[in-house]
């Protein structure tokens, strides 16, 4: 950015190598994603087009997070999980309720940021619910541009063993 006064004066082009502060204009969102749940029983991967089902509950979570696209890289990223009786699970992992505390992203990954990973309590995960692993990231820029189109990935924890009866036609 360069200014004219009324005198027309005009400075010198700056040179970023002794002086002048460089700037970039970071105009996009960042995005975020679970994509892997973890179980005793094995990986299975998540996405926003398949709901998927586990035999086993939950111990963790891993993810993606990313701000390349003009962007400024990511800052933070949140957690939140949904049951399907619509409450949340709460930000000390004890129970599930519908507190603004619990709705409003309350985890934060374990380990990493672009590659995230977290730990989560097996216990609060019960069998027949549907469960939403929903992120939000946030990049450095200033002020920060937040991920407001929340990607979000779906499983069934799923513990009972189907049946089948047979029976003869009367």
């Amino acid at each position: 950015v360069r200014a004219i006064d009324k005198a027309d004066n005009i400075p010198a082009d700056p040179d970023f190598n002794t002086g002048g502060t460089p700037f970039r204009i970071d105009r996009t969102s960042p995005t975020s994603s679970a994509d892997r749940v973890y179980t005793l029983g094995g990986i299975r991967s998540l996405s926003a087009n398949a709901t998927a089902f586990v035999s086993v509950v939950p111990s963790s979570f891993s993810g993606t997070a990313d701000d390349t696209v003009d962007g400024s890289d990511v800052l933070e990223v949140k957690i939140r999980i949904k049951r399907s009786d619509n409450n949340y699970l709460n930000d000390t992992q004890t129970g599930w309720d519908t507190l603004d505390s619990s709705i409003d992203f309350p985890f934060d990954p374990d380990l990493g940021l672009t590659s995230w990973a977290k730990n989560i309590n097996s216990g609060r995960f019960g069998d027949g619910y549907r469960y939403e692993v929903i992120t939000r990231a946030k990049d450095k820029s200033n002020p920060r541009n937040v991920q407001v189109l929340f990607t979000t990935v779906t499983f069934i924890v799923d513990k009972s063993s189907p049946s089948a009866a047979a029976s003869l036609p009367a």
